[in-house]
């Protein structure tokens, strides 16, 4: 067999190799298009990118070596037969892998486009269940506060590790001077303690304008929620109401963690007046009434603010908070609110696993 020969099967087997992988490049980049054009920085087009880039590759190297084999057996010499054999074994390792690939190219290609699919689903899924995450929560600790007259309000809020919060807030203004303040906790996580929190919030506002007491309101709820079927299933609330036209505050708390008031540069603690609510249907609960006038402060927080541990296992506690409360009682609501997280957070490293909420209130 001459040189020439040998170059010109070369050049054969080079051209093929090149219309193989021209032929896969062609249907991977058609396939990719919807991606590469609905969402182009997506993970699912970038992968398509990478692949169609290495199909290019290879379809360049073919190229290079059939030009090779072209010019080779238009200028090599007849006795040049020991380079010849050499170029020729070296091409079969990669003539193999081409035949490979024209024999699945159609299966790797549908099996391609069918993974980039999925992953673009994923994706489309993943942003799905973020945007009803954060609409969810948004219902249960709004980011605005509704605007009272008299009233200053500030909030802050830590999600846990749930993907969704157990904790709820609400201001609701009752007329004539008055505004309940509402803060909750679902001892449970996830799903389940979400939906009762989500519940208890809109039940507490009907009860809220047809009953002046906050015990009388806890009762009713207590009530209504019935008896729990489980520990996951229990509340905390404590449920605040401010007169400003008879400068007071009167609250019931159902088994939440101490909260704290600053009134007239000195801390009142608003500890609980009864039992989680469904931990028993029966149980009724009692109100406490204080002084609230011009410049005094309201906070409110549920127990991952309290709960909040270092790496010495020491919790943020409640004197930590007061304390807090103290240094900033100058400050506006909003600042008070988002301080006290902000040193919550570097109390416990950034390792907050509970959910927190805190709402701040000045009487101005």
């Amino acid at each position: 067999m001459s040189v020439h020969v040998l170059q010109l099967i070369g050049a054969i087997v080079a051209a093929l190799g090149t219309g193989v992988w021209a032929s896969a490049t062609w249907a991977r980049w058609r396939g990719s298009q919807r991606i590469l054009a609905d969402e182009p920085s997506s993970d699912a087009a970038a992968m398509a990118r990478a692949s169609i880039r290495q199909h290019l590759h290879a379809v360049l190297l073919w190229l290079v070596v059939f030009v090779v084999a072209v010019v080779r057996g238009l200028t090599a010499s007849a006795t040049d037969m020991t380079g010849t054999w050499v170029a020729m074994v070296a091409l079969i390792p990669p003539a193999w892998i081409t035949v490979i690939q024209a024999r699945r190219g159609s299966e790797d290609g549908r099996l391609f486009l069918t993974r980039l699919r999925l992953d673009q689903r994923a994706q489309e899924v993943i942003a799905q269940e973020s945007e009803v995450t954060a609409k969810w929560t948004d219902r249960l600790v709004p980011a605005f506060m509704e605007e009272v007259d008299d009233l200053e309000f500030g909030r802050a809020s830590h999600a846990g590790a749930g993907l969704v919060t157990g904790d709820f807030l609400d201001v609701v203004p009752l007329g004539h001077g008055r505004c309940a303040l509402v803060i909750g906790d679902a001892t449970g996580h996830g799903v389940d303690a979400s939906i009762s929190a989500f519940q208890s919030k809109y039940v507490l506002r009907s009860y809220l304008r047809r009953f002046r007491d906050p015990a009388q309101v806890l009762d009713e709820l207590n009530e209504h929620l019935g008896a729990s079927s489980g520990p996951e299933d229990l509340l905390s609330v404590l449920v605040a109401i401010v007169d400003t036209e008879q400068g007071t505050l009167r609250y019931a708390s159902a088994g939440h963690c101490t909260n704290l008031a600053l009134v007239e540069r000195e801390l009142v603690i608003l500890r609980s007046t009864g039992p989680l609510l469904m931990l028993d249907r029966n149980a009724h609960y009692a109100s406490r009434e204080v002084a609230f006038g011009t410049e005094d402060l309201l906070l409110l927080y549920t127990d991952g603010l309290v709960e909040a541990r270092n790496s010495s296992n020491t919790q943020f506690g409640t004197e930590r908070i007061g304390q807090h409360l103290r240094r900033e009682a100058t400050s506006a609501a909003e600042v008070l609110a988002k301080s006290l997280l902000d040193s919550a957070v570097d109390h416990a490293s950034g390792q907050l696993n509970d959910d927190l909420t805190v709402l701040a209130v000045r009487r101005k």
